[in-house]
C-alpha cells in the first residue's frame, strides 16, 4: 500500500511538473482576435518608428464605464482589431496607474483616444468612446493620410468628436 502511494505521488508530481513546464515555456501568442497591446515606453515608440506605423494610445481608468465600452465593443470587433493591428502600434493607458500621461487628458474626461507619430507629437485626439462604424472610417482615414504622406496634425485639445 506504501509503494502504491509512493507511486502515485511521483506520477503526480512529474505531471504537475509537465503541466508548470509547458506552461512557462510556451511562447506568449497574439490572438488574431485582439489588439496586440504595447508598453509605453521607448522601445515601443522605436518600433513605431522602424515600422512607419502612428500610434494609437487609449487612456482611461480601471472604473470608468465609458472605458469598458469602448474595450468590450469598439476595440473587441474583428474589423478594428484587425486596423489597428495591421496599421498602427498600439498602446493601452490606465492614467492612475501612469498619471504622467493621464495628467495630459485628465481634462477631457475618459477614455481618450489619441494618435501620435512615432516622435510622440500628437497628430489626431479624440475624447470619448466611439462605435465601431464610427471609429474605422477614422482609422482608415489616418492610415492613408500617413501612408501618403498627407497627415495633418490637429489641434491638441479638439472639442469632442460624435461617438
Amino acid at each position: 500500500m506504501g509503494r502504491l502511494i509512493s507511486t502515485v505521488r511521483i506520477f503526480t508530481l512529474v505531471l504537475t511538473g509537465v503541466f508548470i513546464a509547458h506552461i512557462f515555456a510556451a511562447p506568449p501568442v497574439h490572438a488574431a482576435d485582439q489588439v496586440d497591446w504595447q508598453l509605453w515606453e521607448k522601445e515601443t515608440f522605436a518600433r513605431a518608428n522602424t515600422e512607419n506605423k502612428l500610434i494609437f494610445l487609449d487612456v482611461g481608468t480601471q472604473w470608468c464605464t465609458a472605458c469598458k465600452w469602448m474595450h468590450e465593443t469598439t476595440l473587441s470587433d474583428p474589423a478594428v482589431i484587425s486596423r489597428l493591428n495591421e496599421n498602427f502600434i498600439s498602446i493601452s493607458i490606465d492614467a492612475e496607474a501612469q498619471p504622467d500621461i493621464g495628467e495630459r487628458y485628465a481634462a477631457w474626461g475618459w477614455p481618450a483616444l489619441v494618435f501620435l507619430n512615432p516622435d510622440g507629437s500628437q497628430v489626431k485626439a479624440l475624447r470619448g468612446n466611439r462605435m465601431p462604424k464610427n471609429f474605422i472610417p477614422i482609422l482608415d482615414q489616418l492610415t492613408t493620410a500617413h501612408q501618403q504622406n498627407k497627415l495633418v496634425a490637429d489641434d491638441p485639445f479638439p472639442e469632442a468628436d460624435q461617438p
